[in-house]
């Protein structure tokens, strides 16, 4: 029996080998030879396949990043995308004022309010010119005493932090 230790180069490093020949004629060169370079074939393709199933690992690892990454990519540019429709939605819409700041008789944003006895607001100008022209009547039809009507400050403070707020309600 003749044991022999052959190293075989690979591509990166050199790795023992331990071949074990158990023939009767040790002098046979040939078969030796031989069975040595299938055995070295045999190390090198092994060395290969390893080789290239981490190559394929990594290629297949990489390219599962790569998609992860575009996915990841497409969904903050959509959600990018959303955000400027909803920025742009927002700043284009007109905004409805409270039912309170409208005048009941122009159906406009009251600029002065005053406010009759029954607790009504109407623009300042409208009102005044509305009960010359109709007997001193409101838009339901109750006669308004002039001179009980006053300026209503605290809802003309309110009208204008809104008008503030929402700079394109026009």
């Amino acid at each position: 029996m003749l044991n022999t230790i052959f190293y075989v180069f690979s591509y990166n490093n050199i790795k023992p080998y331990n071949i074990i020949f158990i023939m009767e004629n040790t002098d046979d060169d040939e078969i030796i030879a031989k069975l040595l370079e299938e055995e070295l074939m045999l190390a090198e393709l092994q060395e290969q396949t390893i080789f290239f199933q981490k190559k394929k690992e990594e290629e297949e690892s990489n390219r599962i990043q790569r998609e992860q990454l575009k996915e990841e990519q497409d969904r903050l540019y959509l959600e990018s995308m959303e955000q400027d429709r909803l920025y742009l939605i927002k700043k284009n819409e007109k905004p409805i004022p409270p039912p309170e700041f409208i005048c009941p008789i122009s159906n406009n944003i009251i600029e002065t309010p005053l406010r009759d006895e029954d607790g009504n607001c109407y623009e300042k100008g409208i009102i005044l010119k509305y009960l010359k022209e109709n007997d001193g009547k409101n838009h339901l039809g109750k006669i308004i005493d002039r001179s009980k009507l006053i300026i209503d400050n605290v809802l003309k403070t309110e009208i204008g932090y809104w008008k503030r707020e929402h700079p394109n309600w026009k």
